[in-house]
């Protein structure tokens, strides 16, 4: 699968990281038709202190579906899901990839790791959800 990469600043973030990170999460949640509720709950199965939002736009004026904010080891990461509205996408509907900030720069593996955990409380929460 293909996702296109935006390299874009986001506000009060200071390092994005690159698609080789969030490949894994990004055919995760293409395969899931998730709410911003769903977004909010799967952040909370990652950490419980997560912040979740609502849209928001990074420097190049595009809008996001949703936010997702955790503190790692003293930074603070933040987790943008596109909209899926590419309809006419032979590969997936997300927009573009999803993209991951933090405020400084922290390990690969530590974003790896939370980009992963991510994608499994994603699909456990879609699992249960489905169950009920």
């Amino acid at each position: 699968m293909t996702y296109e990469m935006t390299i874009v600043k986001l506000e009060g973030f200071t390092h994005q990281y690159g698609l080789d990170v969030v490949q894994h999460l990004n055919e995760v949640i293409n395969r899931l038709s998730l709410c911003n509720h769903d977004l909010e709950q799967i952040g909370k199965g990652v950490n419980g202190y997560v912040s979740h939002a609502i849209h928001g736009t990074t420097e190049d004026d595009y809008t996001w579906f949703g936010r997702l904010y955790f503190n790692r080891r003293g930074a603070r990461v933040a987790v943008l899901f596109p909209w899926h509205q590419d309809f006419d996408h032979p590969v997936t509907r997300m927009d573009r990839s999803i993209n991951i900030y933090a405020s400084e720069k922290m390990p690969e593996k530590d974003i790896e790791g939370l980009a992963e955990e991510l994608g499994l409380q994603a699909t456990l929460y879609r699992n249960i959800w489905e169950i009920c």
